[in-house]
């Protein structure tokens, strides 16, 4: 890519109508550049080139429109500038072609992930809902349908209102699923979830259900019974609004994050905090952090996509490992790894993993539904 088309792809970002693409490319430069910088400037150096490039970004978020400035668009903009400014080479191949001895081994290939969900009944039964047909009824009282969307519909009959029984939604690693639970609150489940909410809402104080993994809840609003989510040992409190809560074991936090309306989150020693929209909470054993969140980060696995903004190698594998099945072991570590990428997650695995090698230059073995990755 010569400086004159470098120079056009940063005219387009200005005016906000780069395309994935092209904001995939911008990332990929900052990565390429910063690498070459630290070897080529002195820290003086670095820190004038800092103060001039942030100098030269600061007059282009605040002249955009009024909005929460995500931290995928600081980052673009300050590629573009480094690329820019500092010249250097512009045919970003040479690095792809330049990673070393080592290199990827794909022995075979896995799809995405897609709709797989089992509900279990109050009753103990357990049912596919992977393939279910309109108006399938589950048990008596109780009748499950899907919408055109994919959707699934909870409708239970008048004469099973009153009760205390639970039914419990599970999407498998390498699954997702959606439903509209009896009081009209649409939620979505992502890989390796659950979530387990009473046959009926109607006679209660409160709606309450359970999460464990990662959900997306549209609540229906009714201000008379407020809308509960218990996940590990938070409980988010709402009227009507949308959220998502990612509580998987495995992960350092519980982290909460409003689009719209107010929650309230609260732990069993902490003190609550209210969320305004745009903003995430992050819970752990030292209490609950509000702070600013990326939205479109927040929304993505909604949109069937990963985007990583600066995440470490193995909290990316985490989302991978849930969304395709598969196992992931290290041979060796790749230190201070941050990741920068959108990528959909309706690629086959092996697209997934070239994109990663591509960012950071980290290798792949992918074997059976095993993924080794290499330095």
């Amino acid at each position: 890519m010569q400086k004159r088309e470098a120079e056009e792809l940063f005219e387009k970002f200005k005016n906000g109508s780069c395309n994935a693409s092209e904001m995939e490319a911008i990332r990929y430069w900052l990565h390429y550049y910063r690498s070459e910088m630290a070897g080529n400037y002195s820290s003086d150096d670095l820190e004038k080139i800092s103060v001039e490039i942030w100098s030269k970004v600061e007059p282009l978020l605040i002249d955009r429109k009024p909005r929460v400035i995500s931290l995928k668009a600081k980052i673009a903009a300050a590629a573009a500038i480094i690329l820019l400014a500092l010249g250097g080479l512009y045919v970003i191949q040479k690095k792809a072609t330049n990673t070393g001895q080592m290199a990827s081994i794909y022995k075979n290939d896995i799809n995405p992930g897609g709709d797989k969900a089992y509900l279990t009944l109050a009753d103990g039964k357990k049912i596919s809902l992977d393939h279910l047909q309109q108006r399938d009824i589950a048990q008596p009282g109780v009748e499950i349908s899907k919408l055109a969307d994919g959707m699934v519909v909870y409708k239970v009959s008048a004469g099973r209102e009153a009760t205390d029984a639970t039914n419990t939604l599970e999407t498998p690693n390498g699954g997702k699923f959606s439903i509209i639970l009896p009081d009209g609150t649409k939620a979505w489940l992502n890989a390796g979830s659950s979530l387990t909410y009473p046959l009926s809402f109607r006679n209660k104080k409160e709606r309450r259900v359970t999460l464990s993994g990662e959900g997306y809840f549209e609540v229906a609003h009714d201000k008379a019974h407020p809308f509960l989510v218990n996940s590990q040992r938070q409980t988010v409190q709402v009227l009507g609004t949308r959220f998502n809560i990612q509580s998987y074991a495995n992960e350092k936090y519980i982290r909460t994050t409003l689009l719209s309306g107010s929650v309230r989150i609260s732990g069993n020693t902490t003190v609550a905090k209210i969320l305004k929209p745009g903003e995430q909470a992050d819970f752990d054993t030292n209490g609950i952090k509000v702070s600013q969140a990326d939205m479109e980060q927040a929304n993505a696995w909604i949109n069937d996509d990963f985007v990583f903004n600066g995440e470490d190698l193995h909290t990316v594998m985490r989302q991978v490992a849930r969304w395709y099945d598969v196992e992931v072991v290290y041979d060796g570590e790749k230190d201070n790894a941050a990741f920068y990428s959108t990528i959909s997650r309706k690629k086959k695995l092996s697209e997934i993993l070239k994109a990663l090698t591509m960012n950071q230059g980290v290798h792949f073995k992918l074997e059976g539904r095993r993924v080794t990755v290499m330095p």
